[in-house]
Parts: structure tokens; C-alpha cells; sequence
């Protein structure tokens, strides 16, 4: 089993945090620097009101092109000047980056469920067809001021739950997490960490992405999504030796957030995730008779839940 993870699009902190305040916040707090969020919250909305004025074009152009091209630089310029005051604020900080290591995080994709019957079998499968660099879209949302980084995860094989096992389906990405401390007038006046997915040249191919997890991470009542409609199999009337096999596509592409906990440097925190998957996955459910079977899927996660 070969999992292939591409990197994609990468945005400096700064870059994302001009556009989404309580991502400017979020990576202040990272940082130990909370106690005073009121007056970052004040700073950020005065840095970046410029983006909200409405932009006005008054030339004229022969061009069909022009008027697009004289508001994108309109644009720039004011992200520009939105970003650099932000830059002002935190001008008056010494970040200080003490020492980094770097460390693999599992994030999760799929949550792969059997019933616990013996001779059950679900086999999860990627299309064959699908032509791409990936299956699943990942986003590593950086902590303490790192970077954002996508990627498109894609793997080479099917995998398979039996007898009521639960396995996940993960993406691994290395992680560089740097101990910062940060410096006012020569006092340190916070420290944290801040982590970000480790800069990728190409893509990168390894043989790991699948693990045994307990049952009850699949099965857990309060994951499982009660505002969809659960599938019914009745084979309590089919003899035991009786296993029929049903085809089902998997088509939920919204995307689902994450908290990952890590740890460095004997300080804890955390790191939002987000994966969305692209395209139609293909599902096999092999059901031995003289049960009734219940399906639903989880709510807070990509995957789904079997009840005998």
C-alpha cells in the first residue's frame, strides 16, 4: 500500500490573516499574547478597514480588459498596505524562534467500520477511473503565526475492515514545530508553539496511511449523524450462510475540520485540519444472513457507523 501526498498551494501566515480576523487572533493567542486580544482585535479592524471601502474605477476603457486590470491593482494595493500595517502592530515584538523539531501528525481522512459479525466484510475503494494527482484534499492550518499548506493525498490500494473492526484512514505530514518566545521592551511578554507543515519540494511517496483503532471510535452513538436518514439491510430471515454483497458509492465532499492536539517542548496545543474528499468512492458491504444491519454515517467526521 503506497500513500502519494502532493503538496499544493502554501500561504504565509500573514497572507491568510489579512482576509480572516480571527485567524490574525488565533495566531496572537498561539503565542501567549491573548491577555490582550481586545486591543489586537481593535488594531486589526483599524489595519484592515481599508478593504472593506468599496473601489471605484473612474476611467474609461476601450479595453474590455482594462477595467479588470485597473481593479485587481486597485486590489493589490490595498492588501498591501492592510498587510503592512499588520506588520506595524507586530513590529513592536521581538519573535524570538528558541529551537524546532520536526514531528509526523496522522490526519485523519476515513473512519472504515465492519459490523461485528463474523464474516462481515467493508472494503473501501478508490476509483480506478479517476484520473488526478489525489483523492483527498488536506489542509494544515498553521498555530502561532505558521504558514497554511494544501495538499492532495491519493493512494494506490483498497483497504479492509472485518468482524467489527474499525480502522482510519490517515494522511501523514511532517510537521515543523518551532518553541517561540516573544519580547516587548525587553521583557518576555508571551511564548508558544508554532506549527506548520514542513515545505515539500515534490510529492512524496510512503508506505503508511491505514491503522486499527478501537471500536468505539467508530461506533460511538454521539458521532453518528441523526439528521440523515440511516440504510436498513433486513437479512434477519437469511440463513446464516447466506452473505450477500451490496455496491454503494460514497459522494459526501463537504469539507470537515479537525483539531489535532500536539505537543513539543513539553508545551501543548493545537492544530486545525480539514479534508474534503474529491471525488466518488466506491463501497462493498459483504453481509452474512440472520441479522438486520443498520448503517449511518458519522457527523463529525468522514466515515460511517454499523449497528447490529
Amino acid at each position: 500500500m503506497r500513500t502519494t501526498i502532493t503538496p499544493l498551494i502554501r500561504h504565509e501566515w500573514e497572507d491568510v490573516a489579512v482576509f480572516d480576523e480571527e485567524a490574525f487572533l488565533q495566531g496572537v493567542h498561539d503565542l501567549g499574547l491573548g491577555v490582550e486580544e481586545d486591543s489586537y482585535r481593535a488594531s486589526y479592524r483599524h489595519a484592515t478597514k481599508i478593504l472593506h471601502i468599496p473601489i471605484t474605477i473612474g476611467a474609461k476603457f476601450k479595453d474590455p480588459d482594462g477595467y479588470a486590470h485597473a481593479y485587481h491593482k486597485q486590489l493589490k494595493g490595498r492588501i498591501d498596505i492592510a498587510k503592512d500595517r499588520l506588520k506595524d502592530i507586530l513590529g513592536i515584538l521581538d519573535v524570538r524562534v528558541e529551537d524546532t523539531i520536526q514531528k509526523r501528525v496522522d490526519v485523519p481522512l476515513f473512519r472504515l467500520h465492519s459490523p461485528k459479525v463474523n464474516g462481515s466484510c467493508v472494503t473501501y475503494q478508490e476509483s480506478n477511473e479517476a484520473v488526478g494527482i489525489g483523492d483527498w484534499w488536506v489542509t494544515i492550518f498553521g498555530s502561532g503565526m505558521g504558514a497554511k499548506q494544501d495538499f492532495m493525498v491519493k493512494y494506490s490500494s483498497s483497504f479492509k475492515a472485518r468482524n467489527g473492526e474499525c480502522k482510519e484512514i490517515f494522511a501523514p505530514i511532517t510537521l515543523q514545530i518551532s518553541y517561540v518566545s516573544v519580547y516587548k521592551a525587553g521583557a518576555r511578554v508571551g511564548q508558544g508553539l508554532r506549527a506548520e507543515a514542513l515545505p515539500m519540494d515534490g510529492k512524496k511517496v510512503i508506505n503508511k496511511g491505514v491503522a486499527i483503532r478501537p471500536e468505539s471510535y467508530c461506533c460511538g452513538e454521539d458521532d453518528a449523524d441523526s439528521d440523515h436518514e440511516e440504510e436498513i439491510f433486513p437479512l434477519a430471515a437469511e440463513g446464516s450462510n447466506s452473505i450477500p454483497v451490496y455496491e454503494r458509492i460514497w459522494t459526501r465532499k463537504e469539507a470537515i475540520s479537525t483539531q489535532l492536539g500536539i505537543e513539543a517542548f513539553s508545551v501543548k496545543s493545537t492544530l486545525k485540519t480539514e479534508v474534503r474528499h474529491t471525488r466518488d468512492l466506491k463501497l462493498v458491504f459483504e453481509l452474512p444472513g440472520g441479522y438486520d444491519y443498520r448503517l449511518r454515517r458519522l457527523k463529525k467526521a468522514h466515515g460511517f457507523s454499523w449497528y447490529v
